[in-house]
């Protein structure tokens, strides 16, 4: 049995073609070519799948390379150099048909101007396919870097991680990292930035939590006895100085984390949000929970001087929970919190049963694309009412 064909760019008519008679209505003009279907006898409905890409018109998929990726225990994702997107499949009622050499319009010969003549190609089709592969932006699945990296901290001289990191297998690199997250690698190198993850011996690191803290207290103690502005402090001169006791990677690595490099890089000012935010955090951990007042006073005497803190600089770092005497600060991180939506928004109502617009944002925000629909993840998840001018959200019943 054979089917409908398409006729070249040369002729103006519609026809059917029907166990090898070909119907038409219309005039046509010389040098006519046809292509007709014949379902071959090795035809099979075909399990394979066919992928429907992203819109060539998005500036992410312009110009790309496409890539599968994933562990062997994941679902499988596609990702172009900036944006992941899922793979999902689907049923179309428009089944489409593979044939081996087959031509486009543009590509039959137009053949001799000066005789009318029409051109029968036949072209065998060999399977059907009535489903294929949908591919969906998502936002990519990233805390596998962070929780790779936390088994190979950086720590004291560094000699364990060095040892480790020395071994080729064990380095951790951008090419290791693009064969097992799932994730484009601008989602990555970016992602990689905001954990403050930094290369030494080759591999990716990150710096113990108390051994930044002496890092850092080193680095400040230079700069109060050198009495440098806080705003403009020389970085060679911190490296060279403090080299003996750490590493020049882990000395640079420090004053970038906590500082901003200027113009020539020659120079950087320390980050006083960022500083206040390490020596919470400091407090907040050894304690776990404490009363709101007392966390504040210890705090506000721990940071450097005249820096002010302001719990503005915690977030995503803690909750408060308020009783009838005070209130108490608890350590609260989002590295607790699951990837899956549903589990992290179930835990997070476990924790404290209503939060403001303030408060959930930052422990959703890495879920959502932007603004818009940030607010659509939490309204689908949880119900919102006003109480004193103030809006809060609580868990669907």
């Amino acid at each position: 049995m054979s089917l409908s064909t398409i006729p070249s760019k040369h002729a103006a008519l519609f026809f059917i073609i029907l166990r090898k008679n070909v119907i038409f209505s219309s005039f046509f003009r010389r040098n006519i070519s046809i292509l007709k279907f014949n379902f071959s006898h090795q035809f099979r409905e075909e399990k394979k799948n066919v992928p429907r890409c992203p819109s060539p018109s998005s500036p992410s998929v312009a110009c790309f390379r496409l890539t599968i990726r994933g562990d062997t225990s994941d679902n499988a994702v596609l990702c172009t150099f900036d944006k992941t997107y899922e793979l999902k499949q689907a049923i179309t009622s428009n089944s489409l048909l593979l044939a081996p050499d087959l031509l486009l319009p543009t590509q039959i010969p137009d053949g001799d101007a000066e005789n009318e003549s029409i051109t029968v190609r036949s072209v065998k089709v060999f399977s059907a396919i009535h489903d294929y592969v949908e591919a969906r932006p998502i936002q990519p699945r990233l805390r596998r870097i962070k929780e790779l990296l936390q088994r190979r901290l950086f720590s004291t001289d560094g000699s364990a991680a060095a040892a480790s990191a020395a071994r080729a297998d064990d380095k951790v690199t951008l090419d290791s990292l693009l064969n097992g997250v799932q994730a484009s690698q601008a989602e990555i190198v970016a992602y990689l930035e905001k954990i403050e993850a930094f290369v030494i011996d080759g591999s990716w690191t990150l710096l113990d939590f108390d051994y930044t803290t002496t890092v850092l207290e080193h680095v400040l103690d230079l700069i109060d006895e050198n009495s440098w502005s806080s705003d403009c402090i020389p970085l060679e001169e911190v490296v060279d100085t403090l080299e003996s006791i750490h590493r020049r990677e882990v000395l640079r690595h420090v004053c970038r984390v906590f500082g901003h490099l200027e113009q020539d890089e020659t120079h950087f000012g320390l980050n006083k949000s960022r500083v206040c935010r390490h020596y919470g955090e400091l407090i907040l951990r050894s304690a776990g929970r404490m009363h709101l007042g007392e966390f504040l006073e210890c705090w506000q005497q721990s940071a450097p001087k005249p820096m002010a803190t302001s719990l503005d600089d915690l977030q995503g770092l803690f909750l408060i929970e308020e009783t009838n005497v005070s209130k108490l600060i608890e350590y609260f991180s989002l590295d607790q919190l699951s990837e899956n939506i549903d589990e992290r928004m179930a835990l997070l109502f476990k924790k404290k049963a209503r939060w403001t617009m303030s408060e959930i944002k930052c422990y959703v925000d890495d879920l959502a694309e932007d603004a818009a629909s940030l607010i659509t993840l939490i309204s689908k998840h949880s119900r919102s009412y006003l109480e004193n001018g103030q809006r809060y959200f609580c868990l669907k019943k």
